[in-house]
């Protein structure tokens, strides 16, 4: 059987004071359904025309198919349609989120099936991985379900794209 070829996808998380964060990855579906992060834009005050002049670029050179985007933001997300680039808004929960990184990070360990590597390009995502923590448990909140919101700007946008990833994979239902 043949493998499935890796197609490009995009998660971008937006900033003001914080940096806009911008990630593609090559995922390659099922079997083996590997994301590696292959390019990051990590700059604080981007604009939105320069957002879209790199979304274009992307798409040139790395044919980036689709642009999972934090749903803060939706006129920023209707201007970059307008110009158009496929963004989409991502709604989903942090915790699924987290849970499908942790699990792509748990799977790498067992081989390249479901995993998660990340290129040398991508310089900033690696110590926002290492500073990701949960707060310290407070004996009057059962549950630490939301991490510190610290320095997770790029993980903010791997959050985008895997979460896009689940939306995209489940099949739409239309109803007759």
């Amino acid at each position: 059987m043949e493998e499935p070829k890796p197609r490009v996808v995009a998660g971008i998380n937006w900033g003001m004071n914080t940096p806009v964060v911008m990630l593609a990855a090559e995922y390659t579906s099922k079997p083996m359904d590997h994301l590696q992060i292959i390019r990051e834009v990590y700059k604080p005050g981007l604009d939105v025309e320069t957002i879209i002049t790199i979304a274009k670029d992307w798409m040139k050179e790395l044919a980036v198919r689709k642009f999972f985007c934090d749903p803060t933001q939706a006129e920023t997300i209707a201007m970059i349609r307008r110009r158009r680039i496929w963004a989409v808004a991502v709604e989903g929960e942090i915790g699924l989120a987290v849970g499908l990184v942790r699990r792509r990070i748990a799977n790498q360990k067992n081989g390249p099936q479901g995993g998660l590597t990340v290129s040398r390009e991508c310089p900033r995502i690696i110590p926002e991985f290492q500073a990701y923590h949960a707060p310290p448990l407070d004996p009057r909140k059962p549950y630490r379900d939301k991490p510190v919101d610290v320095y997770n700007h790029a993980l903010g946008a791997l959050h985008c794209i895997v979460l896009g990833l689940i939306h995209d994979s489940i099949p739409r239902m239309r109803w007759l």
